[in-house]
């Protein structure tokens, strides 16, 4: 008799017993790719915070609204925490003479030399903020007869809209210069019930505040793939073996733990042609814990790409935050519909 978890992995990864995949695979011929890759190894990435956090034309209307300080250590902790997840790691900060501000007018220079500021990063994103103002809208309430007759109310509403926009600037130390410039648009939305209707549809400031800094930390978390793309792992192609019990197709990568590479993880296969890559095809890291160790992984392929699989061929992953996060925020569509505030008196 099957084990209950044995056969969640034969009909999720086409793999029966639940045992190593040499163990129940045989390996299949394949070419050296003409331009093999080799395995990135983790990178140092040196965050620099912003110094003004709004380049809002409005700003003189709203910069008493924006806290500074909660807004950017916010941004701060989500970018590094996308380092993190990408397997790369933050640089230290103890080793940096330099003040963030000396970097900051640096990266304003027609030739910047960041090697000599930040020698021990690879990267560097400096996330710049614009905050844009409120915007609400005011609903009257008013009465109605029901279906019994009975007398229904609707209260009188403010909806309330905060946007914040975060462009991370991307950053190639060791080059001297920017690769990437990546939008990132939060939105948070409020609905509030005032004591006292009133067309103008106030709001605290520290509300206004929250809101903000709620809308911010969207901005990088759906965003974040984004900017992934430009500083994830690679590794080749190893080896490509099938299955004894079907058709199914298992290609190892080195790629593995020490990258951050997890089960039912997207993998995106890619060959280089005088140095640029052209796309394969995709597959998914085997729900196994045996097939994922520290410096390789096992990957389940259609036969239609194991078919064109090299070795030496480029696998990465593809970071999508809800397949691989239980985060509340993947439970819904639309992130502007997400966390709505409501107060019941101002």
């Amino acid at each position: 008799m099957i084990k209950k978890g044995c056969l969640f992995l034969i009909l999720t990864s086409q793999l029966s017993g639940c045992v190593f995949p040499e163990l129940s695979s045989s390996p299949v011929y394949i070419t050296n790719a003409a331009e093999p890759i080799k395995k990135s190894q983790s990178k140092q990435i040196f965050v620099l915070p912003e110094a003004i956090p709004v380049t809002s034309p409005d700003f003189e209307k709203i910069k008493l609204r924006v806290p500074k300080a909660p807004l950017v250590q916010t941004i701060q902790q989500q970018i590094e925490s996308l380092i993190l997840e990408t397997g790369n790691q933050l640089t230290d900060r103890t080793g940096i003479a330099q003040t963030d501000q000396m970097i900051r007018s640096e990266i304003l220079q027609v030739s910047p030399n960041l090697t000599a500021l930040i020698p021990s990063s690879d990267y560097m994103i400096y996330p710049r903020i614009n905050v844009e103002p409120l915007t609400s809208r005011f609903e009257q309430g008013y009465q109605y007869k029901g279906r019994k007759g009975e007398l229904q109310s609707v209260p009188t509403t403010c909806f309330y809209a905060q946007t914040v926009k975060v462009t991370a600037h991307i950053y190639d130390v060791k080059a001297d210069k920017e690769i990437a410039a990546v939008d990132m648009i939060g939105k948070q939305t409020a609905t509030i019930t005032p004591k006292v209707p009133t067309h103008r549809c106030p709001m605290s400031q520290a509300h206004q505040q929250a809101m903000i800094v709620n809308a911010a930390r969207k901005a990088v978390l759906y965003h974040k793939n984004d900017v992934a793309n430009y500083i994830k792992p690679v590794g080749p192609v190893l080896q490509l073996r099938k299955t004894d019990n079907g058709d199914s197709y298992l290609v190892k990568i080195a790629l593995g733990t020490s990258n951050n590479v997890k089960a039912k993880m997207e993998i995106e296969f890619s060959r280089l042609k005088q140095g640029k890559a052209y796309k394969l095809g995709v597959g998914y890291i085997i729900n196994n814990p045996d097939a994922i160790q520290p410096n390789y992984a096992w990957v389940t392929v259609k036969k239609e790409l194991a078919q064109h699989i090299q070795r030496g061929d480029m696998a990465a992953p593809i970071y999508d935050i809800c397949t691989n996060n239980l985060a509340p925020e993947c439970m819904f569509e639309s992130y502007t519909n997400l966390t709505q505030m409501e107060e019941t008196a101002l």
